[in-house]
């Protein structure tokens, strides 16, 4: 047998995957409370469907990028999909933001 089938996850792997289940529960959640299809939301992240499959199953790690342009675009905080609880003194960051030189 090859060592890869022999290894053990680590518990940092272990968490990784429990978070990003978790994340993709609340991307679900959210994405039904909008009553939007898996394709409407790949469109928007101009994404496939597939990929939009795989983050609600926890199957697919998002980037940081990514994380934020989700909670963009599902118009929720990126605190609200890693803990699920919807913060009112939270300000929505325009999609767009600039930054001016001093």
């Amino acid at each position: 047998m090859s060592d890869e089938l022999l290894r053990m996850p680590s518990p940092t792997d272990v968490r990784q995957r429990a978070l990003d289940a978790q994340i993709g529960d609340r991307i679900k959640e959210r994405r039904r409370n909008l009553c939007w299809s898996r394709q409407k939301l790949a469109n928007a992240l101009s994404v496939s469907h597939d990929t939009i499959l795989s983050f609600e199953s926890g199957t697919a790690h998002l980037s940081p990028t990514s994380l934020f342009e989700m909670a963009q675009i599902l118009e929720v905080s990126v605190a609200f999909l890693f803990t699920g609880r919807i913060d009112p003194s939270a300000e929505k960051i325009p999609a767009a933001t600039q930054v001016k030189a001093a």
